[in-house]
């Protein structure tokens, strides 16, 4: 139920993780702070930051 995002996959696998996140498939996405830039899905109702970034423009 869940899947992770990481600079470490490559991007056939982001968007695998992507789909099955959009498609429901899998309710939690968990991300590093990089990875998550830029996501966009409708639906989600809530984002928890583990960590607070070190650089107030992050």
């Amino acid at each position: 139920m869940a899947d992770g995002l990481h600079g470490d996959l490559n991007q056939n696998e982001r968007d695998v993780v992507m789909k099955k996140f959009r498609e429901g498939s899998n309710e939690i996405l968990v991300a590093t702070d990089v990875a998550a830039r830029g996501i966009d899905v409708s639906g989600v109702t809530h984002v928890y930051n583990f960590d607070i970034p070190q650089d107030p423009d992050s």
